[in-house]
């Protein structure tokens, strides 16, 4: 024998019940993403103190106490790009400061930044900028 209420109030547990399943297993992917967030700040940080470097992502992710694989799809999920392409748009974007405030070589500048060839680092500028060094040079002088 059920009481007159007894059916919506049993609907109104149950919704109870399930919202606070359901906020609990948001809060914690939250929590999971602000922990991933935070390690790839650090490798954000790791790379551009590095940035003169030729990094190890492998030493990077055990620094960091991950498998490299996870490190690199979650801060290509972060940032959209992998890890190494980042870090070598950080050493283009540095390089084009030194390309227009310094007078070190093409090759001293490649050197500079870990490149283990100008020859690399000329044809890899070019591809990322769409203009040689020295012709990016030659457009930033005349500015």
């Amino acid at each position: 024998t059920e009481q007159s209420g007894y059916q919506p109030l049993i609907a109104g547990l149950v919704m109870h019940l399930l919202g606070d399943i359901y906020a609990k297993e948001k809060q914690d992917q939250l929590n999971r993403q602000d922990i991933s967030e935070a390690l790839i700040n650090k490798t954000i940080a790791l790379l551009r103190a590095h940035i003169n470097e030729n990094v190890d992502m492998e030493k990077i992710a055990a620094e960091l106490q991950v498998s490299y694989a996870w490190l690199r799809k979650a801060f290509k999920i972060f940032t959209g790009i992998a890890p190494h392409q980042y870090l070598l748009q950080l050493k283009i974007e540095h390089a084009k400061n030194l390309l227009s405030d310094s007078q070190k070589s093409v090759k001293e500048i490649a050197f500079e930044l870990g490149f283990e060839s100008s020859f690399y680092f000329s044809r890899l500028f070019k591809l990322k900028t769409k203009s040689s060094p020295g012709a990016y040079r030659k457009k930033m002088n005349n500015f």
